[in-house]
């Protein structure tokens, strides 16, 4: 079983990370203009670099190598960054540190089921492409879109 074929999936879901970047450049620069950002352009940065890292490893996936390596690391990073340094600024009406973490959460448990199921067939003969469909769906749901929705969401929901 090629990983190959899955890795459609995270280049499109993936493009919400250019979507992310686009949006939080726009909202950082639009009460200020040409003044420069009204707002910290952490998540315009944070967001650009995933999306590199993302693209270079979801173009050619492997099970390990250096995009996947580098990849994870600025994922990780990224996500602590947001979770002690950027969520305390969203409204808390809104619950959007909850929200978040909710995201995070999910997204974590989809990657460890991920990284078991496309393992399993490596150490054991079982290879059901349901399956492995299935959870490379959830994880790159959680972890492409729902991340870059809620960031959105958080940052509009700041200037209602």
């Amino acid at each position: 079983m090629s990983m190959q074929k899955y890795s459609i999936i995270g280049l499109c879901t993936g493009q919400m990370y250019l979507v992310g970047a686009v949006y939080h450049i726009y909202k950082s620069y639009e009460s200020n203009g040409l003044l420069g950002p009204s707002r910290p352009i952490n998540l315009a940065i944070i967001c650009s670099s995933i999306y590199v890292t993302t693209m270079a490893h979801w173009h050619n996936m492997k099970p390990s190598g250096i995009a996947k390596t580098v990849d994870m690391i600025v994922v990780v990073t990224s996500a602590l960054f947001v979770s002690f340094k950027e969520s305390h600024k969203w409204n808390p009406i809104y619950g959007g540190r909850e929200i978040w973490n909710s995201v995070l959460l999910m997204g974590g448990v989809t990657y460890v089921v991920n990284a078991v199921i496309l393992s399993v067939p490596v150490l054991l003969p079982i290879d059901d492409e349901r399956l492995q469909l299935a959870t490379t769906v959830a994880h790159t749901f959680w972890l492409h879109v729902m991340t870059n929705v809620v960031a959105i969401w958080c940052v509009w929901c700041e200037s209602s």
